[in-house]
């Protein structure tokens, strides 16, 4: 079955190399496993389509139509040669460099640390310590674009987790807030406390659950519905007492 295929795919090539001019081309993208298998441009010629520098394209000496094209990409069997053979000419992304493995130009992750002085440990963006920031470049380079330096030396949390704090009176009042604040360590930002206006949502602090406002319960309601009729008479069918302004009716004097 291979053989065939390879066959039907040597005489489709040599048809159609006959029938078109000889600079003209197809430029392809080329993937890890060197198979051509997406169209780039049609109708080019060999320097029209690697002047890019790019390590990801190459070219094919002859021009087919779509559903030729089509057919050669999904059998895999495109004899298209690579632009690079090697690293000469090649450009790379920041923090890379061009080198040769298993025969191949590729760009791998080199990042220039010359001007990085003294190595010692830095905190990144995304929390986690590095050895020192030539390990954080690499770390950039392979996978993390937005990775920074947050500052020197180890990350460090400046917030622990305590248990819940609930005030003795039951509310959280202006000075029970500062006075946790200030034993929290936020003292440096006085605008937390000093200036309402433009107070920004605390991080972490407190940690125990907000007090929530008393509700009166069904079964309380009940129990002093209970007492009522001793106290105020109620009509039939009534679940409150009256207004304030009615007086229940007089009794009788005994004589």
């Amino acid at each position: 079955m291979s053989f065939s295929v390879c066959v039907l795919g040597m005489i489709i090539t040599l048809y159609q190399i006959g029938r078109n001019p000889a600079n003209a081309g197809m430029c392809w993208l080329q993937s890890q496993d060197q198979k051509c298998d997406m169209v780039l441009m049609r109708g080019v010629t060999r320097e029209e389509c690697c002047a890019g520098g790019r390590l990801d394209t190459a070219w094919f000496n002859t021009s087919l139509p779509m559903n030729e094209v089509s057919l050669l990409g999904f059998l895999g069997i495109v004899a298209c040669k690579p632009c690079k053979d090697t690293c000469e000419g090649v450009k790379c992304s920041p923090g890379k460099v061009c080198k040769m493995k298993m025969g191949r130009p590729q760009c791998v992750c080199s990042p220039d640390c010359s001007h990085i002085s003294r190595k010692h440990a830095v905190c990144g963006s995304d929390g986690k310590s590095y050895k020192d920031e030539c390990t954080l470049l690499m770390a950039r380079c392979m996978g993390h674009p937005d990775l920074e330096v947050m500052y020197q030396g180890g990350c460090k949390s400046k917030f622990t987790r305590p248990g819940p704090i609930v005030p003795k009176s039951g509310f959280f009042t202006d000075a029970f807030l500062r006075r946790v604040l200030l034993q929290r360590g936020v003292s440096g930002y006085p605008h937390l406390c000093d200036r309402p206006d433009q107070q920004r949502p605390l991080r972490r602090v407190p940690h125990g659950p907000l007090p929530r406002p008393h509700a009166v319960r069904t079964s309380h309601l009940r129990q002093r519905q209970r007492h009522l009729p001793q106290r105020l008479p109620l009509a039939p069918g009534d679940l409150l007492p009256r207004p304030l302004h009615w007086r229940p009716p007089l009794r009788p004097l005994q004589q």
